[in-house]
């Protein structure tokens, strides 16, 4: 899934007073702008939010702050050290700590309220490893040389632990192995080494709807209010949300639901079930008209899952067995899978145990090895009359095109470059990607067992293929 793992600390605020130079506007956003922190710092988001000006109040109505602050903000909580180090054009700039370093940027409007308050990480040079890093990279090929000019000086920095990949090239699967399952040991990993793949699992829920059409269970435009318990289907918000929209991140919800408790923040959604899913949908107003904007939510494909669970009348893992995993002999691949673990690792080295996303599975929770991955990824090649082969054409057909974003059911498209399907994923110890091309008929996966993104190591792989 896509979100930052965080982590609770002792709250330490070490406020650092602006210097006699700064200018009164300085003070003032200096002062608001602490307050801000404080409020954050202490789950506050509706004090915080009264310091907001009319034009970000046009953006952010309370509620959707207090989703912004439970599914954006609150991953890099708690601040400490804000320093403030300088100003421009009336905004302040700042750094400070949060579960990473990050630069905050803070300017009030003409009525004294804040315009502008966000932030960005700094970005932190991870040092080089001292030994050479583990590899099965035999460097005998010219696809071996693409491999390790696009995976060494990804593995071989400190922030990174082990990265098994997969590669569909000329007809023929290779993979490649490095670093190792878990920090200091000489284990490398091998192509059946599991990784949690987070949010690649939507494209697996996208399927099984795209399955269900197939099926003439369903059809996309049907309301899910339909599959709905009465006492949730009643809340009017919900009216003209569909299939569809689920599958595509335009329903209208927000990442994370507001009823989402983080009282244990290695595992956010352990005690996210139905019942406060349904407890949310029965009050939720989403934040934009459905199908009117993209906005990537994680709630949403908790819900599709749990819809198709209704349909079908079976839990989410045994339709993934019985529809995709099983047919496919994907053997390492489902919600609970049992064999040679990659260990994750959080962006501190700490290691941290796979989510447990309970009513949320469908949004973020299969593990998978890159030789089932690749084989998954390698199916959406596939053109046939089987009826998994026309769930996945159907799932890879623009249901969403703004110009901008061009999604499927889950598989993201590109504007350009319409051979593609992607996703990727992100859990608290985990990082994967997946590309199929299809107009040369090759596929990427990679998966990790640290916090560093390898969309740039796919990408590069995939651009060198292309030469």
């Amino acid at each position: 899934m896509r979100h930052t793992p965080f982590y609770l600390f002792l709250l330490l605020l070490f406020s650092r007073s602006v210097s006699a130079q700064t200018t009164q506007t300085e003070k003032q956003t200096d002062s608001i702008t602490r307050l801000m922190i404080r409020y954050l710092n202490e789950s506050k988001p509706d004090s915080a939010y009264a310091y907001w000006g009319e034009a970000a109040r046009k953006q952010f109505t309370p509620e959707s702050w207090r989703n912004v602050y439970k599914g954006n903000l609150s991953p890099y909580l708690p601040f400490s050290d804000l320093t403030f180090t300088g100003s421009h054009d009336g905004m302040n700039i700042y750094r400070m700590k949060g579960v990473m370093p990050l630069n905050l940027y803070a300017k009030l409007d003409v009525s004294g309220k804040l315009e502008t308050f966000f932030f960005q990480p700094v970005k932190v040079n991870l040092p080089q490893k001292t030994t050479t890093v583990l590899s099965d990279n035999p460097l005998n090929s010219h696809l071996d040389s693409i491999v390790e000019s696009a995976v060494r000086s990804y593995i071989s920095l400190t922030g990174n632990v082990g990265l098994s990949a997969g590669v569909r090239y000329n007809g023929q699967d290779y993979f490649y192995n490095y670093g190792t399952v878990r920090l200091n040991t000489d284990t490398l990993p091998d192509n059946h080494t599991i990784y949690e793949i987070g949010s690649i699992t939507k494209t697996f829920t996208g399927t099984l709807l795209a399955l269900a059409v197939i099926q003439k269970k369903v059809t996309l435009d049907q309301p899910v209010t339909k599959f709905l318990p009465d006492s949730v289907a009643k809340n009017p918000a919900l009216k003209g949300i569909t299939l569809k929209q689920l599958a595509n991140h335009t329903a209208g919800f927000p990442s994370l639901p507001s009823n989402l408790s983080t009282s244990r923040a290695e595992q956010p959604y352990e005690n996210y079930d139905q019942a406060h899913l349904f407890s949310y949908l029965k009050t939720v107003a989403p934040d934009n008209p459905p199908g009117k904007v993209h906005s990537y939510s994680n709630f949403g494909f908790g819900l599709l899952g749990v819809i198709l669970e209704r349909i079908y009348g079976m839990n989410y893992a045994a339709l993934l067995s019985k529809y995709i995993t099983g047919p496919q002999g994907l053997k390492h691949t489902g919600i609970s899978v049992y064999g040679k673990i990659a260990q994750g690792y959080d962006g501190g080295l700490s290691p941290v145990a796979m989510w447990d996303l309970n009513e949320m599975k469908s949004a973020g929770a299969i593990k998978s090895d890159a030789a089932d991955l690749l084989k998954y990824a390698s199916l959406q090649l596939q053109q046939g009359k089987d009826p998994l082969q026309q769930a996945c054409a159907l799932a890879h057909q623009a249901t969403y095109d703004d110009g901008a974003t061009k999604i499927g059911l889950a598989w993201v498209r590109f504007q350009h470059q319409d051979e593609y399907l992607f996703h990727n994923g992100a859990t608290g110890g985990y990082r994967s990607f997946l590309l199929a091309d299809t107009s040369n008929n090759t596929a990427v996966v990679i998966l990790v067992n640290s916090v560093n993104g390898v969309e740039a190591v796919g990408a590069q792989i995939v651009h060198n293929l292309k030469k």
